[in-house]
């Protein structure tokens, strides 16, 4: 004689239905964050937006105080950030940032915030409102490849200026230095400093050579 077989019960089934259905609510719920996770770009540089001041009064972390010029720690609807003056022709005032590069950065984009005043520059090319960078490696030895966001003239009020570059081999250390280089005079308002990992893949590709004549 045959046995029939034993059918789960009512409340066995409503247990089932009731787990697959929290796990399927699990899976959705998570599948956006980790596209987002996978997807979000890499900042590298802490502070970039000059808004916390924990270590010393009136300045913000990781940023170095200008040593010529005048500098300071400002606010403008919510938002902070670092103004750089000059007070006398030639003069270089800057401020000093950098950060690690790891083997896995391939290449970075380095992206500012900021608006300049009364800009008047020096006689060569390079005296201007700027942001100067410079890879290094373990040893403290220059290398090429970086470049700079640079400005000739004012700005009309906040602007947004980014540069992509690789990163060459070798390099250990990002140096980002947002100056007024030697200017006659001027006003360089800096914030949302960020340099970002990206893809070699999304640099421009170096101009075709010209077809030999």
């Amino acid at each position: 004689m045959k046995t029939q077989p034993r059918l789960p019960s009512l409340r066995h089934r409503l247990l089932a239905r009731g787990r697959a259905a929290w796990l399927g609510a699990v899976c959705v719920a998570l599948a956006p964050l980790g596209t987002q996770a996978a997807s979000a770009p890499r900042q590298l540089l802490p502070n970039g937006d000059a808004e916390l001041a924990t270590s010393e009064p009136g300045w913000p972390d990781h940023w170095s105080r200008p040593t010529s010029g005048s500098f300071s720690w400002d606010e403008e609807n919510g938002r902070r950030y670092i103004r750089l003056n000059t007070t006398e022709p030639g003069q270089v005032v800057l401020t000093y940032r950098s950060l690690p590069i790891t083997p896995d950065i391939k290449a970075v984009q380095v992206s500012l915030r900021a608006r300049v005043i009364g800009l008047k520059c020096g006689p060569q090319s390079w005296f201007d409102a700027r942001v100067m960078s410079d890879f290094k490696t373990k040893d403290g030895q220059k290398l090429k490849g970086a470049r700079t966001i640079s400005f000739r003239r004012d700005t009309d009020g906040w602007v947004e200026r980014s540069v992509r570059f690789a990163v060459p081999e070798g390099a250990a250390l990002l140096e980002l230095m947002p100056t007024l280089f030697q200017t006659y005079s001027g006003t360089f308002d800096i914030d949302e400093l960020i340099v970002t990992a990206i893809d070699p893949a999304e640099l421009a590709p170096a101009p075709a050579p010209a077809p030999a004549s």
